[in-house]
């Protein structure tokens, strides 16, 4: 491994290889850099009086938190709202678990009547039973705006996707597959989920009537889990241990692994996205933990001096719910918020002032040597320096860009055609 504090990369079209492409992988200088925009991060521990264990599912705009956790000898769903508590009690059901809510505070979940497992929607004043006509069981997983809810069952031996709306059951299986399972729904209606069509199990999504296969290049498998309001979708790569997570925007993949873990991780749940394209979902780095993906850059979600920690939703405020081992022998919820003092953007042109989320952004505008500064976060994306420039890259700086803090690190190739670009006031691994 060779540490540069300061270099040149230089290539001429016509005076060293002609259209050449030099391959050099940027790697992470340490596990987890904390990313310093954020002032703070905030933890708050969520457990119903008289619970001895809680889970948070999900949250939405008005911090209205849905979840569910342990009564002596039954599992019951819970809302907690201005400090509130309030339980998911169906008369004569012997458990429920909410895993969904939107905006008017109306949550889906799942639990058992007695006879069987069912789906159900609770819209502040009356329950919902959801189950299929001749299913055998049921779960709702996901709601929008329009009370529109999605889950899945099990009718005779396969396991179908439907959707429930207006009063009305629709199945949700692509044409010739074998299985399908959904579990998110925008306010637009379109769907993902994912299933098997006999070869492999594959994401989907379902827009206006038609089925699209989701499989980022290259993969086997993909398991598509939730979708917000632009269509973008996140998913994994498997539901066991060992997969890798996707985000699909614009009809292009983007791999997501934060910087020093091993894999990606479902439990009950995979990623979430919320309508500004930040992600959260878990995964196992040096311990089993959350991250918050935003503008090409993680965050650890952990609360200090936890055993383990899963994230299982986040709002558009970027407020995030999950649950753990608070270190102390307890299961219990968390909401997390992170509050940042700093509104400047990862990278910064000395020259012209503006500032930009991505180092191939701000280098396709720069001018002939000009100098861009790097904030000290990580910045998950491919650089390409093909242009006939110089071009002088500052790293590690501060909100301000004034002060070298720590280290501006770059998780990608860097394909180098053309041009100078001079790596100057920071440090970089190569390997």
């Amino acid at each position: 491994m060779k540490v540069a504090e300061k270099f040149t990369l230089r290539l001429s079209r016509f005076n060293y290889l002609k259209h050449a492409v030099i391959l050099l992988r940027l790697f992470i200088l340490i596990a987890v850099l904390p990313c310093s925009g954020w002032a703070q991060i905030t933890y708050t521990e969520l457990l119903p009086s008289g619970m001895s264990q809680a889970h948070a599912h999900a949250v939405n705009n008005n911090g209205m938190i849905a979840g569910d956790g342990t009564y002596p000898g039954y599992w019951e769903g819970f809302i907690y709202s201005d400090g509130t508590y309030t339980d998911l009690a169906l008369a004569g059901w012997t458990s429920t678990h909410a895993f969904g809510i939107n905006d008017y505070g109306e949550v889906v979940g799942f639990g058992n009547d007695g006879i069987a497992d069912k789906g159900f929607v609770y819209d502040g004043a009356s329950y919902t039973a959801l189950i299929p006509p001749g299913w055998l069981w049921a779960e709702a997983h996901g709601i929008n705006d329009s009370g529109d809810v999605v889950g899945f069952g099990e009718i005779g031996s396969i396991i179908k996707g439907f959707i429930y709306s207006a009063g009305a059951y629709t199945e949700l299986v692509p044409p010739g597959w074998l299985w399908s399972k959904v579990y998110g729904i925008n306010d637009s209606g379109d769907v993902v989920g994912f299933g098997s069509d006999g070869t492999a199990v594959k994401g989907f999504v379902y827009s206006g009537g038609a089925y699209t296969v989701l499989m980022p290049p290259g993969w086997t498998q993909s398991y598509a889990y939730d979708i917000n309001s632009s269509g973008e979708i996140v998913g994994l790569e498997s539901d066991e241990m060992g997969g890798r997570g996707f985000l699909y925007s614009g009809g292009t993949y983007t791999e997501l692994m934060p910087p020093g873990w091993s894999f990606m991780y479902v439990w009950i749940v995979g990623p979430k996205i919320n309508n500004n394209g930040s992600v959260v979902a878990n995964g196992y780095g040096g311990g089993w933990k959350g991250t918050l993906y935003k503008d090409g850059v993680y965050t650890e979600l952990f609360p200090p001096g936890w055993s383990y920690a899963f994230v299982n939703d986040i709002n558009d405020n970027d407020i995030a719910v999950g649950w753990g081992n608070n270190g102390a022998g307890s299961i219990v919820g968390f909401t997390v918020t992170t509050e940042s003092s700093c509104s400047s953007l990862a990278v910064k042109n000395e020259d012209s002032a503006f500032e930009y989320n991505s180092l191939q952004d701000a280098y396709d505008a720069a001018t002939n040597d000009n100098v861009i500064k790097g904030r000290n976060v990580t910045i998950v994306e491919s650089l390409v320096v093909d242009q006939s420039k110089t071009i002088i890259l500052k790293s590690g700086y501060d909100c301000s860009f004034s002060i070298i803090e720590g280290i501006t690190t770059v998780e990608g190739d860097m394909q180098i055609s053309d041009g100078r670009l001079i790596l100057s006031s920071g440090k970089l691994v190569l390997q």
